[in-house]
């Protein structure tokens, strides 16, 4: 782009105004007093779209989503104008998806974590094995979070992968990374954790429980996440900068989770928990227990009618 098209790109922002097209006077007030803003470089003449609603071009200083740009769109949204007005454009819908992010980030996290902890429970009868397995997960995530900054965002080692230092990563690329790669390890994080609580409930103790469960698991977890690495590392080849980000971030998650995650850590801490692991609150294994009794009862009917 720097090459071939020299040229500064501009930032064209669309200003749409409710206003019937009687309300010319108050459009043009609105005009002029977006050409009074520092950093609009210029102003388009006000465009009745239909009977209510009036378009204004913006044209900012900045380049697209830049700091600057980001800066004026924000200054624009929060002026006082006689009628409601949306502002739409490159900058402007990406201060709406940020803004949107932001708000439901929160929610669709504790919705994630809460699943999560519900399912283990409901089949561990624990709740340190679903915290643990929630803190794990969130290791390997972060270093796959981390190592996808340090390469998309910094621009280190960017070069091998025929890409370069972004400045920053998209703002839903470490949303859906998290997505998958926190739904992935709880993948494998279950593999091992019905195979260790079977041999539990038959009677063994707790660490040769954890040892029968890696030794059972290990390969197949190992093939799994190999397969699925190397699928994600196809996504290397793209020449998008965002799938480019995603291969990579899920690649090195499955791996790390694989290897230091389930290999190493999961089974030192289980092993140093001892029979905390599968300590839960009395009425929780009350409700579980009443829980398992009435499934065993419904999937023990036989010739009942459906």
């Amino acid at each position: 782009m720097s090459r071939d098209f020299p040229a500064p790109i501009s930032d064209q922002e669309q200003l749409v105004i409710d206003a019937p097209a009687t309300a010319q006077a108050d459009v043009t007030t609105v005009a002029n007093t977006l050409k009074a803003v520092i950093g609009v470089a210029a102003v388009g003449q006000p465009q009745l779209l239909e009977r209510n609603h009036w378009l204004i071009s913006i044209t900012l200083a900045g380049q697209p989503i830049s700091a600057t740009s980001r800066a004026i769109t924000d200054h624009i949204e929060h002026l006082p104008f006689p009628h409601q007005v949306r502002l739409t454009g490159p900058t402007a819908d990406a201060l709406a998806l940020n803004t949107s992010l932001r708000k439901h980030l929160l929610l669709a996290g504790v919705i994630l974590v809460a699943a999560t902890v519900i399912a283990l429970f409901a089949m561990t009868r624990s709740v340190v094995l679903p915290a643990k397995a929630v803190v794990m997960n969130a290791l390997s995530l972060g270093a796959a979070l981390g190592s996808v900054a340090f390469i998309f965002q910094d621009g280190h080692l960017a070069g091998l992968l025929g890409a370069s230092g972004q400045g920053a990563l998209d703002s839903t690329a470490p949303i859906v990374l998290a997505a998958v790669a926190f739904g992935l390890s709880t993948d494998y994080g279950v593999f091992l954790l019905a195979r260790i609580k079977e041999s539990h409930d038959l009677g063994e103790d707790n660490r040769t429980a954890v040892a029968t469960g890696i030794e059972h698991t290990g390969r197949i977890v190992t093939s799994a996440a190999a397969l699925l690495c190397l699928s994600m590392c196809a996504l290397l080849l793209s020449r998008l900068v965002f799938v480019k980000e995603l291969g990579l971030g899920a690649a090195l998650a499955v791996i790390l989770d694989a290897t230091i995650v389930r290999a190493i850590l999961v089974p030192s801490l289980m092993t140093l928990l001892g029979h905390l692991n599968w300590w839960a609150p009395k009425p929780l294994r009350a409700l579980h227990d009443r829980a398992r009794h009435r499934a065993d009862g419904i999937g023990g009917t036989e010739g009942s009618p459906r």
